[in-house]
């Protein structure tokens, strides 16, 4: 297998199978951390700044009645 055009000249398939297995390790736990560390924040700050957005599922909740205490998407309740 020719990988020079990657700039891996010399290194045989196995180094690129372990390559790709680290990458697809890797994608799922990133994935996982940008939904627990970033969206959360993100959407309070919508808040903050006027827009009516479900916390859990960012359902926009604009619109809706006053009387409706819980999200229609997720069952959230509406802070």
């Amino acid at each position: 297998m020719n990988l020079r055009w990657l700039g891996y000249a010399g290194q045989t398939g196995l180094f690129i199978v372990a390559l790709l297995m680290i990458v697809l390790l890797f994608w799922p736990w990133s994935a996982w951390m940008f939904r627990s560390l970033y969206v959360r924040p993100v959407r309070m700050a919508m808040r903050e700044a006027g827009y009516d957005l479900c916390l859990g599922c960012g359902y926009e909740l604009r619109g809706l009645d006053e009387s409706i205490t819980r999200c229609p998407e997720c069952g959230e309740k509406r802070g």
